[in-house]
Formats: structure tokens, sequence, C-alpha cells
């Protein structure tokens, strides 16, 4: 609101200025009232290289944030092999990226403020010129002369600020724009469930562009409510993506995935829709914690879903068992540990659809085969991606789909 505030006060001074300067001399207040319109316009031709320096400036600094934060998360796995070379010169060359857009746009507004402040100057010298014309033809006296030259400095130097001022809220109104266009209202849906009315999802002419060139692109998928869907394929052919395009996390370039009940499509929130990472996050807290995201309301539940997941005999080893704290730092739980944590999770919070990316990869294959039956025996619709399933595991699915290179190179009954 400040720069609001100041073009109000710069702009006010000049008006009243030039409204004085007419009881002098009609001539004084055309002149100044020329040289005011010519201050305003003046800018425009700086406008469009501040606003885009400003939003260069912007995305560098995002970029920059973006490679601290993918190397931060490194930093052990850097240490162990001890490769901070390229940690530091990574970060420099993001730095060094972002200080050039910063120098840039100091730049450009540099140069708007110097041509503004030499109109500035010229204007007063125009003006103080003009007076000394009319004092010496008799048509204005010393001291109006002397009030002039003082009003003179006010107008010009407030219309300089008022530009200045004015430059400042325009130069972010792209941003602004973006921001805007970014910011969504963020609603919760409570006792809602609308992921139990989904009776299918529909995947119909999906692709990604990715912005080196590189694209996937699957083909048409269904998957009925209550079906237990294998995902298989090598690395490299889109499984982790699809469903990252399914649960909104990515943005598809062509094609649509829909979730529909026999209505039609459904206007599903994402949140509701069940989701299990391989390496899911874990907070500071309890187990039971983790597992209720922290509502004691489920806490029983909790209990349950531990058994389902075969988590029980790891807690018995705690002293403190299920209220046992999860130390990210000291890093107390295994890799197994934490995905029979994010699957209990899941459970518990009774998603009718599930995704299950590698979400048993670190549990041995005992522990995975009774997990699976615990989970395949539920009314869920799940869809799971995992490497090096023995036939066994395999077969306890509906069915399976095989990609290959972003396709589906087949999909069998099972």
């Amino acid at each position: 609101a400040t720069p609001l505030k100041n073009v109000y006060m710069y702009a006010l001074d000049v008006v009243l200025s030039i409204i004085i300067l007419f009881y002098f001399n009609w001539s004084l207040a055309i002149l100044t009232l020329i040289l005011t319109i010519i201050s305003l316009v003046l800018p425009k031709l700086f406008e469009n290289m501040t606003s885009k320096a400003t939003i260069q400036v912007t995305e560098k600094n995002k970029s920059l944030l973006n490679s601290i934060a993918k190397w931060i998360n490194g930093l052990d796995e850097l240490r162990r092999y001890a490769s901070f070379d390229i940690f530091n010169s990574s970060l420099n060359q993001s730095t060094t990226t972002y200080k050039k857009a910063a120098i840039k746009q100091g730049q450009t507004v540099a140069i708007a403020d110097v041509v503004s402040a030499g109109f500035n100057t010229f204007g007063q010298v125009i003006l103080m010129l003009l007076c000394g014309y009319l004092y010496f033809q008799g048509q204005i006296v010393f001291g109006a002369v002397m009030t002039t030259i003082a009003f003179s400095s006010t107008v010009m130097n407030g219309i300089t600020y008022l530009v200045s001022e004015w430059n400042l809220i325009k130069s972010t109104k792209e941003l602004n724009q973006k921001i805007s266009a970014m910011e969504k209202t963020v609603q919760i849906a409570k006792n809602q469930h609308g992921d139990q009315n989904i009776a299918e999802l529909k995947i119909e002419n999906l692709g990604l562009h990715f912005p080196n060139g590189e694209k996937i692109t699957y083909p048409d998928l269904e998957v009925k409510k209550g079906e237990k869907v294998l995902l298989l394929g090598d690395s490299g052919t889109g499984k982790s993506t699809l469903f990252k395009l399914i649960l909104g996390k990515l943005k598809p370039t062509q094609g649509k995935i829909s979730f529909v009940d026999e209505h039609g499509d459904l206007n599903i929130n994402s949140d509701e829709i069940g989701y299990v990472a391989q390496d899911g996050i874990l907070f500071p807290g309890s187990i039971q914690d983790n597992i209720t995201m922290f509502d004691p309301k489920l806490n029983k539940l909790a209990e349950k879903a531990v058994q389902w997941v075969d988590l029980n005999k790891d807690i018995e080893k705690f002293p403190a068992g299920i209220k046992t704290a999860v130390d990210l730092d000291q890093d107390n739980l295994s890799g197994g540990q934490k995905q029979k944590i994010i699957l209990a999770r899941a459970l518990v919070h009774q998603t009718k659809w599930l995704f299950i990316d590698e979400g048993t990869s670190a549990i041995d294959s005992e522990a995975t085969k009774k997990v699976l039956k615990n989970l395949l025996k539920t009314d869920r619709t799940i869809v799971m991606i995992a490497h090096n399933f023995s036939n066994e595991l395999i077969n306890a699915f509906d069915r399976k789909i095989v990609l290959s290179n972003g396709q589906a190179g087949e999909t069998d009954e099972l």
C-alpha cells in the first residue's frame, strides 16, 4: 500500500503546484503541464523492460531455491562419497545466474531513473528560463520568480517520485497476476467420502512431454472399483509418473484422466485418493501419531492396522511400543518399518482407492506376502507398482499391466 499512498501524495503536490503557477502566469502552468505529461509518458518506454526483469529475477530465484533444496536433500550421500565439489559448483552456478538476473533488474531500474532524473533537471531549467523571460518582460514580479522556481522543483521532483513509485507498482503487475493464478482456495472435504462414489478410473490418450524433448504416452486404460491391479515394467517406463498424473501431482500435456460413476465424470478431491510412496514421509512424533496423522480418534484403528501390515512384531521390540518416538535425526527405524507405518496410515484412513508405489520394496518376502494377503482381501481398489514379485504374489492380483516405454505391453487377467 505504501507505493499507492506515495503516488497519491506526489500527484496531489503536482496538481496543486500547477494550479498555483496558473495564477502567476498561464504560460507557466501550460509549460509545466506539458513537461508533466512528457514525464508521465516517458517511463512507458521502460515499463515492459522492468516488468520482464522482475519476472526473470523471480524465476532465477525460484530456480536457485529449487537447486538448494535438491542438493540439501542429498547431503548425507554427498558426504559419504566426499563429493562436495559438485555441490559447490552447482550452487555457484545457480547463484551466479540469479546474480546476473538481479544485476540486470537493477540496471533496468537505474536506466529508467536516470532518464527520469535527466528530464527532471531539463524541465526545471526550462521553467527557470521562462520565469526569467517573463520577469524581464514585466509580466511577473521577482517574488513570483522565486516561488515558481520552488514550485517547479516540487512539480518535477514530484513527477520523478510519482513515476518511480508507479513503475514499482507496474513492474510487479505481471508477477502478481501469475501468483494470483497459482493461488487456489484450499477446500478440505469433511465426511463427504467422494472416493466411495467412484465406479471406474479411465485413462484416455494420456501423455506427458518433458522440457528436454522426451515424452511418455500411455494407452487407454480402465480400472474398475474393487479391482486389484499390479503395474509392472522396467525403470523409466513411466509407472511412478502415471501415479503422479492420476493424483494430480503432474499435469498431462495431452489426454484425460477421469474418475467416473454411473452418471459420468466425478469431481474428486485428490487428497481422498490413497497413495503410498516408496519413500513416504514420516514426522517427529510417535509411531502411533505417524499412523493416525495426529488424530487420536484413530488410535484404536492404528492398533489393528499394525497387525495387518505385520508391524506388531517390530513394535514389540520397542520398550514404548506403538508410542515409540520416530527419531528422524538418529533414524531409529528400518526402511521396512517405515514402509509398514506408511501402509498402516493408508489403511487407518480407509481410502477406497489406494495407489501403492513400491510400498513393500524394503519389506522381506514373508512379511510382504502377509501384508498383501491382508490388503488384497479388502474391498479397496488397489493399483500397485512392484518389482521382482514372485509368481505367487503376482497371481494374488486380479490382473497385471506391463508398461514398456510408457506403453502397456500386456494386460492380463489372472
